[in-house]
């Protein structure tokens, strides 16, 4: 046995160095067991799942028509949904069809699904035709149905800019404001 001889005068140690080797049979029982052990524990989730599924369908209530019919209506949805054919222009194509591709038939189902009104399902295409006709309308001159005319936002600017603002007859009057009606204390007061 070799002689140890400590660098620090508190520590005594009688040994330097550990002489045994690893104890193989009891790292192949211990993960024999940790893999038993992950397996069971599967098993019991599984088994937890299927059997909480099957206790979750017996309670459940009977459905409506209605709940029937949508029930049906989108089991026939997943069905097709993978299967549209492409048109017979698109077929050669290599890119991947359009996010709207199909479109016609959801809006299809949706409006015999669902009464109006109904949440959007692309709501940036619909805010930019929102932002399209409002920024046509302001770049137009026309008459609506109650008679009053409008023109161009940047004309209206250049005019604004020739002539200026028009004259206020009268000294100027603020708005009149709601007075706030004063808050009583709810419950008894304290001093």
């Amino acid at each position: 046995m070799d002689k140890f001889h400590p660098q620090s005068g508190e520590l005594h140690l009688k040994e330097g160095h550990e002489e045994t080797d690893l104890n193989i049979r009891g790292i192949i029982l211990f993960l024999g067991s940790l893999a038993l052990l992950g397996a069971c524990t599967f098993i019991g989730v599984l088994g937890m799942y299927y059997g909480l599924e099957r206790w979750r369908k017996s309670h459940e209530p009977p459905r409506t028509a209605v709940e029937d019919q949508l029930f049906q209506e989108r089991e026939k949805l997943q069905e097709t949904q993978e299967k549209t054919p492409l048109p017979a222009a698109r077929t050669n194509q290599v890119k991947p069809n359009p996010d709207w591709y199909g479109r016609e038939a959801m809006d299809e189902h949706l409006r015999r699904t669902f009464p109006t009104p109904r949440l959007q399902y692309d709501d940036v295409y619909e805010m930019d035709l929102v932002r399209t006709s409002e920024d046509n309308w302001l770049r137009t001159t026309g008459k609506d149905s109650a008679g009053n005319i409008h023109i161009p936002v940047n004309r209206a600017m250049d005019l604004l800019v020739q002539r200026g603002l028009p004259q206020v007859s009268g000294p100027f009057v603020p708005p009149t404001l709601p007075t706030a009606v004063p808050m009583v204390p709810a419950g008894p007061s304290r001093k």
